[in-house]
């Protein structure tokens, strides 16, 4: 870009970059679709689609029945159907886990990383060696 972008995320981080890559090819479902991408420092994101880009596809996100709509350049429509047969995780809110916290509940907080590996071991799992005989 000829300029320099700066972005602040809600927690107040600001990511400067002045690279961004035209046309890059989004494949979701089968379906190939354009985006301009911007560079960011962002970790744990590959991509994040700007509400331009949802609404130059005519995006619809139904929550409640699970489903995903958008329309290629050509005006072709598909609808991506999540499973019903998952149950959501129950969340709260900061400030409720806060208190709970401050009544003496136990609290942990973790992160999750899906990586496809061959032959991976207990060994090789941190937390893992500390209880191998519960591995199953």
């Amino acid at each position: 870009m000829d300029v320099q972008l700066c972005v602040t995320t809600s927690t107040g981080f600001v990511y400067h970059t002045n690279t961004i890559f035209r046309d890059c090819a989004i494949s979701i479902y089968r379906t190939i679709l354009p985006a301009n991408l911007i560079q960011l420092g962002i970790q744990r994101y590959d991509v994040i689609l700007d509400m331009d880009w949802l609404a130059k596809h005519k995006v619809t996100i139904d929550c409640e029945k699970k489903l995903i709509s958008f329309s290629n350049l050509e005006g072709v429509r598909s609808v991506l159907r999540g499973s019903s047969f998952q149950k959501s995780t129950p969340i709260i809110f900061a400030t409720r886990a806060w208190k709970l916290l401050k009544r003496g509940c136990y609290g942990y907080l973790c992160a999750v990383d899906v990586a496809l590996s061959q032959g991976l071991e207990v060994r090789d799992i941190p937390i893992a060696t500390e209880f191998p005989k519960c591995s199953k």
